[in-house]
């Protein structure tokens, strides 16, 4: 993404929309040539404002950055609300997650990316919250489980971790090899197989 901001730009005699799909790839905001700021990037104001709503103290913060954490169509809004909740670190954020994991309804990715913001707190209730989730049938979430587990020193976590390391082309690899070295207090040697 570029640092500098295109300005006086027209769009005369262009479709507006493709215009715009071609700069925003590059730049976040543009102006126009009647010195109007443009945004481009409609999720970043959406991530921006989720984090400041957090940071407000807002009474339904911890219940609309739920919302947005498990349903905005835009990955990054997703993770700056799983951020914004997990900063809180208010027993009523913990208690929304461990809510919407009991309900049972979710499907595995959303589990899964619930599981990951649990791990941001600590406490019995967070720690028994993920090792049942040790049993989940999918391995994504099994995987934040474990991740979550070793973050909070449970060793029940070892065993999970070593599966991670197993699978070679995991992205996740990385986590699991610098959670288990956390957990274990020792440097694992680098290679590849």
């Amino acid at each position: 993404m570029s640092d500098h901001m295109l300005e006086d730009l027209s769009p005369a005699g262009r479709d507006l929309r493709a215009f715009t799909d071609e700069l925003r790839p590059q730049h976040a905001v543009v102006r126009n040539d009647r010195g109007e700021y443009v945004l481009l990037r409609h999720a970043d104001v959406r991530a921006a404002a989720l984090e400041a709503m957090a940071a407000s103290g807002s009474v339904d913060a911890v219940r609309i950055l739920a919302f947005y954490m498990l349903n905005d169509a835009d990955n990054g809004v997703q993770q700056a609300a799983e951020r914004a909740l997990t900063g809180l670190g208010t027993d009523d954020a913990r208690r929304a997650l461990t809510d919407l994991l009991d309900l049972g309804t979710l499907d595995a990715a959303k589990r899964a990316r619930v599981v990951k913001a649990l791990s941001g707190f600590d406490g019995p209730a967070v720690r028994e919250t993920l090792g049942r989730h040790l049993e989940d049938p999918d391995p994504r979430v099994v995987d934040e489980a474990a991740l979550g587990l070793a973050r909070a020193r449970e060793g029940v976590a070892v065993t999970y971790l070593l599966a991670i390391l197993r699978r070679v082309e995991d992205p996740i690899r990385p986590r699991a090899r610098e959670a288990l070295e956390d957990l274990t207090s020792f440097t694992l040697p680098v290679t590849s197989y």
